[in-house]
């Protein structure tokens, strides 16, 4: 069954209003968040402590909801200071369009862009992009 393309992008609308954001329930998915950043992901990889300035020594860690299950979500991670790539990855989103992703990175300021493609499309759409520091706050 195919998800409308409204329902999709209105999804990710409100994950991307709530990134960087204290956010609170939706009463979806299970009464979880639809996005998480911070530190100390739970053993699902659920982000349980939300912040935008990472210690250092510690991973970036990030938590999301993008329907349906089997959806391809890509993160590409980005240091500010030089424009350069720093890690990719690439997942499927589990049976209630979960995914979760973790980026170990030295001090520095980050941009993570996040991408998904659902399993009919053959490009990838472009979800929205997150900024963040690791170290002190500045």
């Amino acid at each position: 069954m195919r998800l409308p393309k409204m329902l999709v992008l209105l999804a990710l609308a409100e994950v991307f209003v709530a990134c960087g954001k204290e956010t609170k329930s939706t009463g979806r998915s299970g009464g979880t968040d639809p996005f998480r950043f911070g530190v100390s992901p739970d053993a699902n990889g659920t982000v349980t402590r939300e912040t935008d300035v990472i210690p250092a020594g510690s991973t970036a860690a990030m938590s999301l909801y993008i329907p349906p299950a089997g959806t391809q979500v890509r993160t590409v991670w980005k240091d500010l200071a030089t424009n350069a790539d720093v890690g990719e990855q690439v997942k499927l989103t589990g049976s209630k369009g979960f995914a979760a992703f973790e980026q170990p990175l030295p001090e520095g300021s980050y941009r993570v862009d996040i991408f998904y493609k659902s399993p009919e499309a053959k490009q990838w759409q472009n979800a929205g992009s997150h900024g963040f520091r690791v170290g002190k706050k500045k």
